[in-house]
């Protein structure tokens, strides 16, 4: 029994890494994020089951070596070093959400964004149930394959929509039109910026005849990245690349890495003042459908822009006033 539920948990993050960045709803008004977060809840209350399962197993038995971290984990000492941070950042959220100005809507979140505390807690429940369970290191070899593949199919159609072929007819008021199944350009930026280290990992650090393989899937999501035009996203991806390229250079000793990741900050940071200093006119390798003077109608890609920091702007001054 207790091999099963480990089996289940380890089934239960492997379909969140692989499911949720792919799954939508295509027949709704509201096709991605509702549809994501009822997905990752069913996800995470198998989790739960098998974990509980588990545990009861354990205390009718003798102790097992299936789950010997759950013990530490679960404990209320802090004998675990990511336990301390993870009860501060959701206690935080807690005690934002008892203060909030509206409670329901700070428990279960919008109809359209429904990221209410129920959901953060969630991904904390994940979190711990991920970190009780990942003991070996086939089990991690499984979950970064499982994350750098499940990205394959979401960066192409990233592709297809940026080379104006996609089937759907999608209404989105980002920047690019390249929002791929996660509903807005900046949120595949934010994912593919997660992503791409991994995949950048796997390259370097070699795994036989799928080196070649890894290039490939490296240029889809660097250039899917690219087409989101989402400044903040590169920015990211720009700063996880060369913090994974410095440390390795630094414990190989290798100087090949050193420059290579010097490379990558010359280029990748002219990309990003390209794009910052380029307000009023896309990049060069913006879609077509872009801008509304490509289209005829609708608002340039200036005015989107401005529209956009006027709108980080209003929301920073929002916050900064209910906190």
């Amino acid at each position: 029994m207790k091999l099963a539920c480990r089996r289940l948990i380890e089934a239960g993050w492997l379909a969140v890494v692989i499911l949720l960045p792919l799954f939508f709803n295509p027949f709704t008004v509201l096709p991605f994020e509702p549809a994501k977060v009822a997905l990752f809840w069913v996800v995470v209350a198998g989790m739960v089951a098998a974990a509980g399962a588990s545990l009861l197993a354990e205390q009718k038995g003798s102790p097992s070596a299936s789950f010997p971290r759950y013990q530490a984990i679960l404990k209320p000492k802090f004998e675990n070093p990511l336990l301390l941070p993870v009860l501060i950042y959701a206690g935080a959220y807690l005690l934002a959400t008892a203060a909030s100005i509206d409670p329901v809507l700070s428990l279960w979140g919008s109809s359209h964004r429904p990221y209410g505390i129920a959901t953060l807690l969630g991904t904390v429940i994940f979190f711990v149930l991920v970190a009780g369970a990942l003991q070996r290191q086939e089990q991690v070899e499984r979950l970064s394959k499982a994350l750098l593949f499940g990205s394959v199919p979401v960066a192409f159609y990233g592709l297809v929509q940026y080379l104006g072929q996609d089937p759907l007819n999608w209404t989105t008021d980002s920047i690019s039109p390249v929002l791929s199944t996660m509903g807005r350009s900046n949120f595949l930026g934010a994912y593919l910026a997660m992503v791409i280290p991994f995949t950048l990992s796997r390259l370097v650090t070699g795994d036989g005849a799928w080196s070649p393989r890894y290039a490939v899937v490296l240029a889809l999501q660097v250039a899917c990245l690219l087409f989101t035009l989402a400044r903040g996203a590169w920015l990211g991806f720009l700063g996880g690349c060369l913090l994974f390229l410095w440390l390795l250079a630094s414990r190989w000793r290798s100087r090949g890495l050193l420059a290579v990741s010097i490379v990558v900050l010359l280029v990748g940071s002219w990309l990003f003042i390209y794009m910052y200093m380029n307000e009023a006119t896309p990049p060069l390798w913006a879609s077509g459908k872009t801008t509304g003077v490509a289209q005829g109608s609708g608002p340039t890609f200036g005015e989107l822009r401005v529209a956009s920091t006027e709108d980080r702007i209003a929301i920073w001054r929002n916050t900064l006033g209910l906190a």
